[in-house]
């Protein structure tokens, strides 16, 4: 064979794995193109047409791509002027003019803009059809063409025909498989229909969906007159409302029986599509215009012969719709098919006699949709195989495991030949050689086969290939199933070997430093959060130093990033070197880097290890033959000293790092709190705050509430504290504002309430019955719109009675969303719980508010009783708000009672309740039986 026809049935084979790859047209076409240019070296261009409507061909792929300043697809042929076209058009044969001097079939305006001296025209056609024209042809020297090279010509453009033709089929098999989906879909939903109206509405769904147009009628025609057509029903989807739509068309007084366009469509039973209604003068103008109608779709109803009415889709605004051909016959087969539907229905609701023969041809219709919905699935279980065999390799067995089918991939990804793969008797033969964790897959596929399961089985799995050595699989086990039998069972498999490389590449740059090895930041980061939960488990000592080469830019500037990273490189060498085992060496970053040492006798090991770094950088670097000194400045944290989280000692370990840095560098420092400004020790403090709660370092104490005329505790306000671990108490004051700052304060109110709710019954169950809990309710968690929902579950969960649960909240919180805090507040009165109003006297609360809103209890604020012997004003105002409160059936409690004479002054006015330390300061849980019981005696 020749180099030549060698390369031929290269090209050709190459073609025909493409068509079989079921690439897009105009790409396969492409390499027809490319192929025939290659062969027929000679010719200057070559370019195929396709159909443009009936008459005519346009350009559609060339090389070159563009011929004389033209793209191919603004080259028309026209037959009824290029007499050349027409001939090959109808004789169905290749033309070849060696001289287009010499011969007047070309089109002479083409032969002339191009300067054509041969061509060379070929039909693209299969059997009788006819998809298209090939030209080649020169500008300058003849082509000069054999028969021979004609012939190859011809088997390309042969390769372009079945390319098409494979299109064209496969676009005709979806279109189908579209349209019969559309057809089961809609006559499902018809068979539940009920109604005349609900079988109509399931047509306007369809056509609506079909057309993206819901603009969907139904035109009746009048069953006295037999030719009236009245407007009946509009889409529930459509852009008018119905009542408006039947009123427009009352208002106007359109007579359908005088619209020619109607009239055509009921006589000649046929649908017609008018793209642009001012154009057409056989419809109805005026209604046009009101409804703004730029296109109208009509389709006739039609059951048993006789028109029921006319189906209209409207197109509204200013473009003329588009609509394909193959959606106007698709909504034509949706009206067909709800034709006979509807008249049954509508004779159904209007004879009842008819009801055994309409049901009869409903169970027929049924009948023919479960034929439909089976055709249908076994298209698609074919469509599914094809496409899997694309890029997975498939291999078919029968029941008893022999070999039915397979594909190329699977072959070539397997090394076995298409006869091989045949003759084989046993899936033994294939499988044995593929291994996975837990033995060769011939031992799966037995498992799979002896078990009554259907559920696929995958996995991964290797296999040893000669060329390719170890290489990685993906596998998927399943059954073929027809019409719920299993019938064999399927193998794919996929090369992903390539992507588990990959795979394993990125993971590791993920966690490690390209440059020097070490574990990166997002490693360091794991790993110190692991050595601090050892370290916690375990009660032991740990430290991070951070370390930073003192000028190293200069190293960059003199050698360059790569003389830069071999410094850092080295660097990453001598302090693995040095350290422990157990030691982590990481790269942060830049000139960065991070010592992680666990398990720590004592602080002194630290500070030795930084020392010995020290030490080790006093000897020289070697770059490009010159020796380089490079100082380091080291930062030192410890754990539990100056933190308990990772970020917290790599942040402290970096500010004393800058410490070291302050004083020339080449030393270390150890952190210290003084280093910590108040910005960042109140950032410290708000991340600790939202592992409070996590970590159980919150605690409620409860101060009691006494009642003055009997010196009797009847409740107590809950009061929460905070123990830090390292800072000991925190005081209310200072974290209750942060609480509120980054909404915690919700969180916190929460379980403030479960934990106070749960106490107070713990009580009851000691003796304590009657004992009143008051809880704090926060503006944020107050404003919740869940909130009584919470309270309701938290005193179910409890098991307390809501009468002995008082919510307070401050005077502000009254002013907020007025109207959604009394129907909260009346919320809350209705299981039961108590209000009162804390801090009353220091807001802004009109007087007016206390009589709209359902409160028990003013509390007034200690500023008030603080300086009632020392402040004239103090004193009235207290009365008053005493006074106040008990005109309005209110009970009144003084917070913040300090001495005997504020008690004489609250008792002579006829406060109810006081609270504060004359009597107790917050107390913990366990204290309060003891203090209620003493105060009785």
């Amino acid at each position: 064979m020749s180099n030549g026809q060698h390369n031929r049935y290269t090209r050709l084979a190459r073609i025909t794995r493409l068509i079989n790859a079921n690439l897009d047209i105009k790409t396969l076409l492409e390499h027809v193109v490319t192929a025939i240019s290659e062969e027929i070296i000679q010719c200057d261009a070559v370019g195929i047409y396709l159909p443009e409507d009936r008459e005519r061909y346009r350009g559609y792929v060339s090389k070159p791509e563009v011929l004389s300043g033209m793209t191919i697809d603004q080259h028309v042929v026209d037959p009824q002027v290029d007499h050349l076209a027409r001939e090959v058009i109808e004789s169905r044969q290749s033309i070849y003019i060696a001289d287009t001097s010499k011969d007047d079939r070309p089109d002479a305006r083409t032969i002339d803009f191009f300067q054509i001296r041969s061509v060379l025209t070929v039909p693209i056609s299969h059997g009788d059809e006819l998809f298209g024209l090939v030209y080649l042809f020169d500008y300058g020297v003849p082509m000069n063409l054999t028969e021979s090279e004609i012939e190859t010509v011809e088997a390309y453009v042969h390769m372009a025909a079945v390319a098409i033709r494979n299109s064209q089929a496969m676009h005709n098999i979806e279109e189908l498989l579209h349209e019969k989906q559309t057809l089961i879909e809609v006559m499902e939903q018809l068979a539940h229909s009920q109604t005349s109206d609900s079988a109509i509405d399931v047509c306007f769904s369809h056509i609506g969906d079909e057309l993206n147009n819901h603009n969907v009628s139904l035109h009746i025609i009048d069953p006295v007159s037999k030719e009236t057509v009245m407007p009946s029903k509009l889409s529930r989807k459509s852009d008018f409302e119905q009542s408006e739509w039947l009123s427009i068309h009352e208002r106007m007084q359109m007579d359908q029986t005088n619209d020619k366009l109607f009239q055509q469509v009921v006589h000649t039973k046929q649908p017609l599509f008018v793209e642009d209604v001012a154009r057409e003068n056989r419809i109805f103008q005026e209604i046009c215009d009101v409804f703004n109608i730029k296109s109208i779709f009509m389709v006739p109803m039609i059951s048993v012969g006789r028109v029921l009415g006319v189906i209209v889709v409207a197109h509204l605004g200013e473009q003329p719709a588009e609509y394909t051909k193959a959606q106007q016959r698709r909504v034509e087969s949706i009206v067909n098919a709800t034709a006979p539907v509807l008249i049954h229905l509508y004779n159904l609701e209007s004879q009842e006699s008819i009801i055994a023969r309409r049901t009869e041809e409903i169970q027929s219709k049924n009948e023919e949709l479960q034929r439909l919905i089976l055709e249908m699935r076994k298209i698609n279980t074919e469509k599914e195989l094809i496409m899997n065999t694309v890029d997975e390799g498939i291999i078919g067995f029968s029941l008893e495991g022999t070999v039915m089918f397979s594909n190329e991939a699977a072959e070539d990804m397997l090394e076995t030949d298409t006869r091989l793969f045949h003759s084989i008797q046993s899936y033994d033969e294939i499988l044995e050689h593929i291994e996975n964790e837990e033995g060769d897959l011939s031992d799966i596929f037995a498992s799979y086969l002896a078990s009554d399961s259907i559920q696929p089985v995958s996995g991964e799995a290797y296999m040893s290939h000669p060329e390719k050595g170890l290489v990685t699989l993906e596998y998927t086990l399943s059954s073929q199933i027809e019409e719920g039998i299993v019938v064999g069972y399927v193998l794919t498999v996929r090369d992903v070997t390539v992507r588990k490389e990959m795979e394993q590449r990125i993971e590791y740059y993920a966690y490690y430093d390209g440059t020097t090895g070490l574990p990166n930041r997002m490693l360091v980061h794991d790993r110190l959060s692991q050595t601090l939960r050892e370290a916690k488990e375990h009660d032991q000592e740990m430290a991070v130093l951070f370390l930073d080469l003192d000028r190293f830019k200069q190293i960059n500037d003199r050698f360059g990033h790569a003389g830069g990273d071999e410094l850092l490189t080295e660097v990453a060498y001598r302090l693995q070197e040095m350290v422990s085992g157990a030691a982590t060496v990481a790269r942060q970053g830049g000139d960065e880097f991070i010592l992680i040492l666990p398990r720590l006798d004592n602080m002194a090991q630290a500070t030795t290890t930084a020392e010995q770094i020290l030490r080790v950088f006093r000897n020289p670097f070697y770059l490009e033959g010159e020796e380089v000194y490079v100082k380091p400045s080291i930062g030192i944290s410890f754990f539990p000293l100056d933190g308990h989280l990772a970020d917290d000692l790599i942040q402290n370990a970096n500010s004393a790092m800058h410490k070291a840095k302050e004083m020339n560098g080449n030393t270390y420092r150890a952190f210290s709190s003084e280093q910590m400004g108040p910005d960042m020790k109140k950032i410290r403090l708000e991340n600790d705050l939202y592992r409070a709660l996590e970590n159980n370092e919150l605690e409620l104490f409860y101060q009691p509430q006494v009642r003055l005329s009997k010196n009797l505790v009847t409740g107590v306000e809950a009061l929460v504290r905070w123990n830090h671990p390292i800072h000991g108490k925190i005081s209310p004051s200072e974290f209750i504002p942060m609480a509120e700052d980054t909404g915690l304060i919700t969180s916190i109110g929460e379980w403030i309430l479960e934990e106070a709710c749960s106490q107070a019954k713990s009580w009851q169950e000691q003796g304590l019955c009657s004992l009143r809990v008051a809880v704090n309710i926060s503006a944020q968690q107050f404003q919740r719109e869940c909130l009584v929902d919470n309270v309701k579950e938290v005193l179910t969960r409890t098991g307390l009675a809501p009468e002995f649960l008082e919510i307070e909240i401050t005077e502000n919180t009254l002013l907020l969303n007025t109207e959604e805090t009394v129907t909260t507040m009346k919320r809350l009165k209705n299981i039961g719980v108590r209000i009162s109003i804390d801090d009353f006297g220091t807001g802004y609360c009109s007087l007016q508010y206390l009589r709209e809103f359902p409160i028990d209890t003013l509390k007034i604020d200690k500023v008030f009783i603080d300086d009632i012997e020392t402040e004239k004003s103090s004193a009235p105002i207290t009365t008053t708000i005493i006074a106040l409160a008990h005109s309005l059936n209110l009970h009144v409690i003084a917070e913040g009672v300090e001495t005997l004479e504020q008690q004489k002054f609250l008792q002579a006015n006829k406060c109810d309740l006081v609270q504060g330390f004359l009597y107790s300061k917050p107390i913990q849980a366990s204290k309060i039986p003891e203090f209620v019981m003493n105060s009785k005696n």
